[in-house]
């Protein structure tokens, strides 16, 4: 690498001849090392330091690599450059130094890849497409002056845009160091100038309906948003007005008309702003030289202004390029400018685009089949937040419903902020996802009531038409069964979403399609999963110790869920906030499947000294729904795979009767019996031809061990013996045999259960 001293370079020339030279011992000490490492690093003396505002600035020489044939184009790069290091006097090296040329004759105009800068200043490269400060962090100084020997190479061998088809738009981001930007539709601006253009190809004008974020003349951050397009000033007070009728809670900001200008059709205009203009002076030459006619205009909105108290004004300029603008289908490069006029300054913001529901899915990755209704049920801290994720992933076809309102304690773990209290959640949470989206003046198809969910699902069974997905975060179990015995026409799956063991477990019931297996399964399912799933087995068998004729214990006395109705709750808002992120997530990845996957997703956190994550997802295969003989009030449930393991049981003893235990859950309030698994004969059963004796051994111990890990919710709930010849009735034998049952589990209220099992099917009995 190769660098030389400025003694030989023309001072006028350069913007660093006036500044006043100061010595190296009066900067910081991390300014002092940078410089003696580029000394050493460059093999050159110290290099002249000067005093440039908030800046302290050095200067080198550096040699670039100039093509054999001359720079691309004719370009004015020179084998010799002369570049100005800028140190931030208190913010370095948190903030990288800026590589600037000390050029004033610099060909800024004819070249991409430059930071915009007040007239006057030195011209900045930008060296990094993203922060550079990161980037230096990780890098020295050295490498940074060798990055920019290299944009300077690539500059003379026309290589500062690798694709040759397209313009870059000027780079704002920064260029005030103050916060702030112009939120406008592209195509809605360049559309309403190409429909200009065919009726007038000479140029033009039109106001703008902007809102801005302040009034105060001297702004930090101002977020300005321009909708409406007018070619008559009262056309756009007019839009106000109805605006503020249509509307009245809505609050866009403050009301700043503005202007948006552009040339004729046969203006193209080829060089890059290294220069953005600071003050009005500087803001009309800009004008003139891009065939801007802003004089008249500007006059007519500035008496609009004194009348109506307003010095803060929007101003478009719409600059015709030779190719399409990097990331857009169109030539119009539109820079968004703000005319202060009480300070006599102009600041330019960088223009982002409104944000749709299409864009947010864009954003979030979110590949969705066809979009169909969401209904959320409660939004409570994790139905908050799980709506909230989803509506920030651009899904917003939603149904939210929750009667309760907010409280101000409900704050601590709720997605929505104190102005919502008081509020209807549903509603609220309606509010800050329509204002999401509120710029891209989108017509969002979400909706959402404050009714109580048992009245609203007792209006009918055409509720859920049309809906994808039903999620359920009340964390009730009334709302729990009440969803189970739900008769709904089009059978739209439901997923449970809860938070159990005190936040370390997140689990989510996740129906099948036609809602087989249902939530109910799902619950039992989840339960059983304890017998393999170690956090679920630590969560049900710390709750409670039951004696063995305790049998009937329900899922009521397990705290499963988490409601924001109580203060005393102890569980904080992060610990949601990780739940209802995988959930949500998991609802997305659902929504792009086109097969619907059910079964129990868990993730749970360890509780050591060091976070640890888990999650795990069991699949649960439909369940069959048995009519039971001599009793019509009960109904059992079995898993197919079950089914098809005690008829191939059936089979293989043949011609002898075999049979065994069944182990599952009781629901007693919804009287169902689901049935998880099975235990096989013991070896001291007997099989005969037309009998079998059930044997003992191990049996008690098997029951108990099973008991206790699934926290007494999974136990013994029947008994099960085949019928090889093929009837499905009930024996003599079969009948002593069930008085006996009866005669020891009708002292614990437990229902007697014994299935008759033939080569056609299975066949219950319950008394």
């Amino acid at each position: 690498m190769q660098f030389l001293h400025l003694e030989h370079m023309d001072s006028s020339n350069l913007f660093s001849s006036n500044w006043p030279p100061i010595h190296l011992s009066a900067c910081n000490s991390s300014t002092q090392s940078a410089v003696n490492e580029l000394s050493l690093g460059l093999n050159i003396p110290i290099p002249a330091i000067y005093e440039y505002g908030d800046y302290v600035a050095i200067k080198i020489m550096v040699s670039v690599s100039i093509p054999f044939r001359g720079t691309v184009d004719g370009i004015d790069i020179r084998p010799q450059e002369p570049l100005l290091i800028l140190f931030h006097k208190t913010n370095f090296p948190g903030r990288s130094p800026q590589v600037r040329s000390d050029r004033r004759d610099f060909p800024a105009g004819n070249l991409p890849h430059l930071n915009p800068v007040w007239p006057g200043e030195p011209y900045s490269l930008c060296l990094y497409r993203g922060n550079i400060d990161d980037w230096y962090s990780e890098h020295s100084i050295i490498e940074l002056i060798e990055r920019a020997k290299i944009w300077l190479s690539d500059a003379a061998m026309g290589h500062l845009i690798k694709e040759k088809d397209r313009f870059e738009a000027t780079r704002i981001d920064g260029f005030n160091l103050f916060g702030g930007v112009s939120i406008f539709n592209h195509k809605r601006f360049s559309d309403y100038i190409e429909k200009a253009w065919d009726k007038d190809s000479s140029g033009g004008m039109a106001y703008v309906a902007s809102y801005g974020s302040t009034t105060s003349d001297k702004f930090e951050v101002i977020r300005l948003f321009s909708d409406y397009i007018a070619f008559q000033l009262k056309g756009i007070l007019q839009r106000y007005k109805s605006v503020r009728e249509m509307n009245p809670a809505v609050q866009r900001g403050v009301e700043l008309p503005g202007i948006l200008l552009w040339s004729s059709k046969d203006h193209v205009y080829k060089k890059y702003f290294g220069h953005l203009p600071k003050t009005v002076s500087e803001l009309y030459e800009l004008s003139n030289e891009l065939g801007l006619n802003l004089r008249d205009p500007l006059l007519s909105l500035l008496t609009f202004g004194k009348k109506d108290g307003k010095n803060i004004f929007p101003i478009f300029f719409c600059v015709q390029r030779p190719l399409n603008l990097i990331n857009l289908e169109s030539r119009l490069e539109i820079l968004s400018l703000l005319l202060s006029t009480k300070e006599d300054r102009v600041y330019a913001l960088p223009s982002r685009e409104p944000l749709t529901s299409q864009f947010a899915q864009k954003l979030s990755d979110a590949k969705l089949q066809k979009s169909k209704r969401i209904f959320l049920l409660g939004c409570g801290a994790l139905g908050s937040k799980i709506g909230l994720h989803l509506g920030r992933a651009g899904i917003t076809d939603l149904t939210i419903v929750d009667s309760d309102t907010l409280s101000p304690h409900n704050l601590v773990r709720h997605a929505l902020f104190p102005n919502s209290v008081g509020e209807n959640k549903a509603l609220g949470l309606e509010k800050v996802i329509r204002r999401m989206y509120l710029d891209g003046e989108q017509e969002l198809n979400i909706s959402s009531t404050s009714r109580n969910i048992f009245s609203l699902l007792n209006t009918g069974t055409n509720l859920f038409k049309g809906a994808k997905l039903i999620v359920d975060a009340t964390a009730s179990t009334a709302v729990f069964r009440r969803l189970v015995s739900h008769t709904d026409l089009y059978k739209v799956p439901i997923i449970r979403c809860e938070i159990a063991n005190y936040g370390k477990l997140g689990v989510m019931l996740i129906e099948g399609a036609g809602r087989n297996p249902n939530l109910g399964d799902l619950r039992a399912s989840l339960y059983d999963a304890a017998l393999e799933n170690y956090p679920v087995e630590k969560w049900l068998s710390g709750f409670k110790e039951l004696n063995d004729d305790e049998i009937g214990f329900g899922l009521e006395e397990i705290t499963i869920g988490l409601g924001c109705s109580s203060p005393t709750m102890k569980i904080s808002d992060d610990l949601v906030s990780f739940h209802a992120s995988t959930q949500s997530l998991t609802i997305r990845m659902l929504l792009s499947e086109r097969r619907h996957t059910s079964g129990v997703y868990i993730t749970n956190l360890s509780d050591t000294n060091h976070l640890q994550v888990f999650s795990s997802f069991i699949p649960v295969e439909k369940y069959l729904t048995l009519k039971a003989g001599q009793s019509k009030n009960w109904t059992i449930r079995i898993r197919d795979g079950i089914q098809k393991i005690l008829l191939q049981r059936t089979s293989e003893h043949s011609p002898n009767e075999t049979g065994g235990i069944l182990i599952g859950h009781i629901d007693y309030s919804q009287k169902t019996i689901y049935i998880t698994r099975h235990l096989d004969p013991p070896k001291d059963s007997i099989e005969w031809p037309y009998a079998f004796r059930l044997g003992i051994n191990n049996i008690p111990e098997l029951v108990r061990e099973i008991k206790q890990r699934t926290g007494n919710l999974i136990s013994y709930v029947g008994e099960w013996h085949s019928h090889p010849t093929g009837s499905s009735e009930l024996s003599d034998t079969d009948h002593k045999a069930i008085n006996q049952l009866k005669k020891n589990l009708g002292k614990i209220g437990m229902p007697t259960l014994v299935m008759v099992v033939t080569p056609s099917g299975c066949y219950p009995y319950i008394s």
